[in-house]
């Protein structure tokens, strides 16, 4: 059996509904997950504790996930990203 390199995972997305989902869909899967509001709130917690991944969503208020990403990757390089969106369309 292969040990699984993503172990704890920080779900960041602002709509509260979509958050828990990931969460238990993920927990159902045997990671750990911690949930977070708003980019602020999960730089907070990436402060706190390791994680190996963070699952973003792209469009929130106040900062994206692009801009979390950007910011912890100034302090944690090696920090993985998937970067998420339920909308149908996305320009720069």
């Amino acid at each position: 059996m292969s040990e699984r390199f993503v172990k704890q995972i920080l779900v960041v997305d602002d709509e509260k509904e979509y958050r828990l989902i990931i969460e238990k869909i993920l927990m159902g899967l045997s990671y750990s997950c911690e949930g977070a509001g708003d980019a602020f709130e999960a730089m907070e917690k990436l402060g706190l504790r390791h994680f190996d991944l963070v699952l973003a969503d792209i469009f929130m208020a106040n900062r994206s996930g692009l801009e979390l990403m950007q910011e912890a990757r100034a302090n944690w390089p090696s920090l993985d990203f998937i970067i998420m969106t339920g909308h149908t369309e996305y320009s720069y």
